[in-house]
């Protein structure tokens, strides 16, 4: 029986260093529930508000699934959530505000049109993936035709809060016209394991019950009979 608990132990353990091995990190992003400017959503406990430019469809919400992009095989967020942002012909500036502090966050571009260029300057934050845009300084430069699968993601590090909301500046030259975009922060870990785990141990549970049943059937010794 000792010898059973050990292999049991030991598998679920190498299970669980695989699953997590092969999982993509999750972020915790924004359910943006209202449109229009100021747009506004959720994330957790945090009432999120975003100000922007107003052109063409700015400020609506849609739907997409982020972890789509080219980039994000290694992403995944938690809603599907969008909000559209808006830039004019020259600079315009996007706000948003939190009702409570937040840190070490990322942005999510996509839509993202030719001759746009986001920037970032006074802000502590990392390019880390993006499909048709690079970084160049403090800024994003998109090389982009207006599809979904064109964008970006930073990540932002630094507490932002009700008397200190998050703030950067877009620029484009000649028609204005808006981008797709969501927020989010690191998800807390989740003691639910995924369906493949669950699956792995069931196989494992059995697997392990038909070698001890193997291993006691050749172990046991036929009854003697009565002289």
């Amino acid at each position: 029986m000792k010898k059973l608990l050990t292999l049991l132990a030991v598998g679920i353990a190498a299970i669980g260093i695989q699953g997590k091995s092969h999982g993509a990190i999750l972020l915790d992003s924004v359910i943006w529930t209202s449109s229009g400017i100021p747009a506004g959503g959720t994330l957790g406990p945090n009432t999120i508000s975003l100000s922007t430019a107003a052109i063409n469809n700015s400020g609506d919400l849609f739907t997409f699934t982020w972890g789509s992009m080219p980039f994000a095989s290694s992403y995944a967020t938690t809603s599907d959530s969008a909000v559209a942002i808006g830039y004019t012909s020259g600079l315009s500036t996007q706000t948003i505000t939190f009702s409570q502090p937040i840190s070490d966050m990322s942005l999510w571009f996509n839509f993202i049109d030719p001759g746009t260029t986001f920037n970032f300057s006074g802000l502590n934050w990392t390019f880390v993936a993006g499909n048709n845009a690079s970084q160049s300084g403090n800024t994003v430069v998109s090389t982009g035709t207006n599809r979904e699968d064109d964008g970006f993601l930073i990540n932002l590090t630094g507490v932002f809060g009700p008397s200190s909301p998050l703030s950067y500046t877009i620029s484009k030259t000649g028609f204005g016209d808006t981008a797709g975009f969501t927020l989010a922060a690191a998800a807390p870990p989740s003691a639910v394991p995924e369906p493949g785990q669950v699956a792995a141990s069931l196989l494992l549970l059995a697997g392990i019950g038909g070698y001890v049943w193997m291993k006691r059937r050749k172990t046991a010794k036929p009854a003697s009979s009565a002289a």
